[in-house]
């Protein structure tokens, strides 16, 4: 019950990423945006890492991946905003070498959405 619970919980922030990076591109990749998909990206770094033991072992490589990422995108955002004191229609934007796993998001997604039943 608990992994479904999880899978739900972490589809949700997973669309809300995806649209709150979507608002940030079309909204002029400003500071309020950036704001809403740290939150966003900051929650699955936390369920991720702190249900981790819930996860199939056939995971740990797409998890890792996800992780890795965004903990790379949480640095690169903090020593941006920490540059400057940003208002929210401030431009905000940072260089990021560490590309998305779309690959291994892609197959992560599909597993939880085969934890949903």
């Amino acid at each position: 019950m608990l992994l479904k619970t999880l899978a739900k919980a972490l589809l949700d922030e997973f669309s809300k990423t995806e649209i709150a990076y979507t608002d940030y591109l079309e909204g002029g990749q400003t500071y309020d945006y950036a704001c809403i998909l740290w939150l966003s990206n900051s929650r699955i770094v936390q369920l991720v890492s702190d249900y981790s033991n819930y996860f199939e072992a056939s995971q740990k490589e797409n998890i890792a991946a996800l992780v890795d990422h965004l903990k790379v995108w949480q640095k690169c955002w903090i020593e941006l905003d920490a540059s400057a004191d940003f208002e929210a229609k401030d431009t905000f934007v940072f260089q990021n070498d560490h590309r998305f796993p779309r690959e291994q998001a892609n197959n992560f997604i599909t597993y939880l959405r085969h934890n949903l039943g």
